[in-house]
């Protein structure tokens, strides 16, 4: 019987190609080089453009301002209801100017300056207009534009404010189709004010004005997200993967993290000036890449 090797070729080439989509592969190799920070339960931390760290500690309520050696610049914060009191600051935004905490059960985001001097409070809840009302908001990110997008958990949707904190819209919520969230928990956005949801093991992605553009699926639940310079960083309690968004339909790269005596569970992790910064319940390792 002859054997048709084109044929072969073609199925084994289809084969490869789907275990690749649908694998996160390309492994990165990342090397220790030090670690800093002596924090309670630390959530997630985020840098601006200057290399300012801003890190929100659950336990005691406060915003930490470090630079990428580990020295405490300044901070803020601790239990209350008052501006620059905390009750569960479960995410921060650092832009060049503005520091955006997001102080869940107090059902607010926070604006700070970068050495954490209070700015503002946006606070919607129980003021008549239920588009624009938000209720134990999750996360937060400002666009190039300085518009804030506030995960709103309580109405399971996102809401997009102007640099005022006037209200604009809303978006991803029940009646949007596919692109309605389901169980979102944190939100980000890149260079192109493309803004990105993780919503259980999906991540889905909206343009600035809220029109769903893809939904990608997850291999497991990821619990937080990071964007900087258009290289996006997911991670789950243990693993960190990396997705260039410069091409957005390419692989999940797992980084492989060596050196390394991580007190885990991972809480978040960041790309900046080539360098991984990993952030932990406790300090802030800082790796390069082998």
């Amino acid at each position: 019987m002859k054997i048709d090797k084109t044929k072969i070729f073609h199925k084994s080439f289809l084969l490869i190609f789907f275990a690749l989509l649908v694998s996160p592969i390309f492994p990165q190799n990342y090397n220790l080089l030090t670690s800093f920070g002596n924090f309670q339960n630390a959530e997630t931390f985020s840098i601006n453009s200057k290399g300012i760290i801003y890190v929100t500690d659950l336990e005691t309520n406060e915003i930490f301002a470090l630079d990428t050696l580990g020295n405490i610049l300044n901070y803020t914060g601790g239990f209350g209801w008052q501006p620059s009191a905390f009750d569960q600051p479960v995410d921060v935004f650092a832009t060049s100017l503005n520091v955006y905490v997001t102080d869940e059960n107090n059902q607010r985001i926070q604006r700070f300056d970068n050495y954490l001097n209070f700015i503002s409070e946006l606070k919607t809840r129980n003021k008549g207009n239920e588009k624009e009302s938000f209720g134990y908001p999750l996360s937060a990110a400002i666009s190039s534009f300085g518009e804030l997008y506030v995960l709103d958990s309580e109405n399971v949707r996102i809401i997009k404010f102007n640099t005022f904190g006037r209200f604009i819209t809303n978006f991803g919520g029940y009646n949007y189709g596919i692109y309605a969230l389901k169980k979102p928990t944190k939100l980000t956005i890149s260079n192109n004010n493309n803004v990105y949801v993780l919503d259980g093991k999906k991540l889905v992605r909206f343009d600035q004005y809220g029109n769903g553009i893809n939904i990608r699926k997850l291999n497991k639940d990821y619990t937080n997200i990071r964007i900087y310079n258009d290289i996006m960083l997911l991670n789950s309690k243990d693993e960190i993967y990396l997705l260039d968004l410069d091409t957005p339909d390419s692989f999940l790269s797992k980084l492989f993290l060596f050196g390394s005596s991580l007190n885990y569970p991972v809480k978040a992790a960041v790309i900046f000036n080539n360098k991984l910064y990993v952030l932990t319940d406790k300090e802030i390792s800082v790796f390069t890449k082998n």
